[in-house]
């Protein structure tokens, strides 16, 4: 049966580059394989997500994209569940666009669901395989992006409050089921692999001296063999930090609006 090829074009924020991205198209026209672009899989599924049914009307489909987990998970926010679809993930900076050639797929006009909106689609989400729902990324995050509902599972309920490039509150999970599909690093951006840190000894120092902060706090990483979460922790609050201190307008904005949606807080975060 012939396969339907969807391909992220990773318009907000760019975890796949634009290079990475056109290649891909080049390869699929070339092999005259039809296509539907999503420009940016993260953006529509939060701001459109009836515009991602369509992978409903599929038996079988190919999604080019960021991390499998991480697309899984996005896919599931939108209401399209990996139990319901056959999707297979492909994450294009991991694979040769030749491969292609060995697909069964559908040929055919290429479509567009488009992203238009401003607003830049950093924002978690959770793998309820790990999940736990022990509520620390709740009670840590500054923004009020997580609630409880009613059946006491912990949710991503507001992501546009989410700050830009600050995935703190995943470092606390001790489930590591907290993914930014965006980031740079895995397992945070959903890949493989162990959060590995060691003393942050003068990362405050090194902070304020640097504007790379991440850059720094990859390299302690990497230099680390010995996982502590203790230090996750303590590099969690470091970012946090950044984030709360940050006089940029929108910022301070959305901490005035979550002091007054949430003057009663019970984890007193404001």
């Amino acid at each position: 049966m012939q396969k339907q090829v969807f391909i992220c074009g990773c318009k907000s924020g760019a975890k796949i580059s634009k290079d990475r991205v056109e290649k891909w198209k080049s390869t699929l026209d070339e092999n005259k394989i039809g296509y539907t672009l999503i420009e940016d899989l993260c953006g529509v599924a939060v701001k459109n997500p009836d515009a991602l049914l369509v992978f409903k009307e599929h038996e079988e489909s190919i999604l080019l994209g960021c991390q499998s987990r991480a697309m899984e998970h996005i896919l599931a926010k939108a209401g399209i569940r990996a139990c319901c679809t056959n999707i297979e993930k492909y994450h294009m900076d991991n694979e040769c666009a030749c491969i292609v050639s060995d697909w069964d797929c559908k040929e055919g006009k290429k479509n567009t669901i488009e992203y238009n909106d401003d607003w830049v689609s950093w924002y978690p989400v959770i793998d309820y395989l790990r999940c736990s729902s022990c509520g620390k990324c709740k009670e840590f995050c500054l923004f009020s992006v997580y609630k409880t509902d009613d059946f006491g599972n912990v949710i991503v309920d507001k992501p546009e409050n989410c700050k830009d490039m600050c995935p703190a509150c995943a470092r606390t999970c001790p489930e590591q089921a907290i993914i930014f599909s965006k980031f740079k690093e895995s397992p945070i951006d959903g890949g493989e692999g162990e959060m590995e840190v060691q003393s942050s000894q003068d990362v405050i120092a090194q902070i304020q001296k640097n504007e790379d902060v991440y850059k720094i706090l990859a390299d302690r990483r990497k230099s680390s063999k010995i996982p502590l979460l203790k230090n996750q922790e303590k590099l969690a609050e470091q970012e946090r930090a950044c984030c709360s201190t940050n006089t940029d307008e929108k910022v301070e904005k959305q901490k005035e609006e979550i002091k007054e949606d949430n003057s009663d807080c019970a984890c007193n975060c404001c």
